[in-house]
């Protein structure tokens, strides 16, 4: 799972909900200088790993849109056949499919 460092804090039940047995990443795009270098850090773990699917979670806000580009950038770097299941929280704290 990739997550918006902001999105346990806007979604109460994150532990709950989507931390158990996943391998958690946490980052922000809007901060973070280098997304080039989480683009080629996360292909090699798609490509160590093979996972079968990815869930990025992002705010509704802009900035954590990026996440969901580095993840289909590592994605199609990586040459692996891995689903993107992306998830946006909105402001409210509510989850939906994006």
């Amino acid at each position: 799972m990739l997550s918006a460092d902001c999105v346990p804090f806007a979604y109460g039940n994150f532990q709950e909900d989507f931390v158990k047995d996943r391998v958690v990443i946490i980052l922000c795009p809007k901060l973070d200088e280098n997304l080039d270098g989480y683009i080629d850090k996360l292909s090699d773990i798609i490509k160590i790993n093979r996972p079968k699917s990815i869930t990025v979670l992002h705010m509704e806000v802009p900035c954590c849109f990026g996440i969901v580009h580095i993840a289909r950038e590592a994605i199609r770097k990586a040459g692996v056949n891995t689903e993107l299941k992306d998830i946006m929280v909105r402001i409210s704290g509510e989850a939906v499919p994006s």
